[in-house]
């Protein structure tokens, strides 16, 4: 009962922005750009979820190879946390080890370099803080989302990723609709990240929630 609870609650990002490709080795940079198009191919294409499961799985498997090579680098790091994080938003059984051990990556990821991929690790702790039950089920603790959410948006106040999640944040735990349609309409304008399949479908979305802000 606990874990079912913890994977309905889960929201998973589809990350994020691109990468200074000009200062990582070029196994590094072909490897994590495989892994960005494998991953939104799962999360928005595959229709089975035994298939998602297996595309997730997949895509942390070859991250966790990365990360091997290339302990010391951050955005190796963020990858195989959010592989794991998707992974967890569909199973139960396994979710809440697999949300431990992506909060431990984005963590590492934050001390080594916390403006990789524009803040993604502070954007990720944010939403696992926002989504994962707090104890004693979880770790998820409101405060520290906030916390790093004011993070993220200091590194990179126009992230697309940070202001739709905060927004999110906003409305359910602060009831700040004013606020959090003003980070919707700043998500709506981020730039690309050269990403199409991602970037056009988290577009739809924001585009969807500030409709319904709209209308209400």
């Amino acid at each position: 009962m606990q874990i079912k609870t913890l994977t309905k609650s889960l929201i998973i990002l589809v990350f994020t922005s691109n990468i200074a490709f000009a200062q990582i080795p070029k196994e590094l940079y072909s490897g994590i750009k495989q892994i960005q198009k494998d991953w939104a191919i799962s999360k928005y294409k595959s229709k089975d979820k035994s298939e998602k499961i297996d595309g997730y799985r997949e895509c942390a498997s070859k991250a966790e190879k990365l990360v091997k090579s290339y302990p010391n680098n951050a955005e190796g790091l963020i990858w195989q946390g959010i592989c794991l994080s998707s992974e967890a938003e569909l199973t139960k059984l396994s979710a809440l080890g697999k949300v431990k051990k992506a909060k431990q990556l984005f963590e590492k990821a934050a001390k080594i370099d916390d403006k990789a991929l524009d803040g993604s690790a502070y954007t990720n702790l944010a939403v696992l803080h926002h989504r994962v039950p707090g104890w004693p089920i979880g770790f998820g603790d409101k405060e520290e989302a906030e916390k790093y959410f004011r993070q993220v948006l200091v590194i990179s106040p126009n992230n697309i990723d940070a202001n739709y999640f905060y927004a999110l944040f906003l409305e359910g735990e602060k009831d700040n609709m004013e606020l959090a349609l003003k980070h919707l309409e700043i998500a709506s304008k981020a730039p690309s990240r050269n990403r199409p399949l991602a970037d056009s479908k988290r577009k739809t979305e924001i585009a969807k929630k500030i409709a319904e802000f709209k209308n209400k």
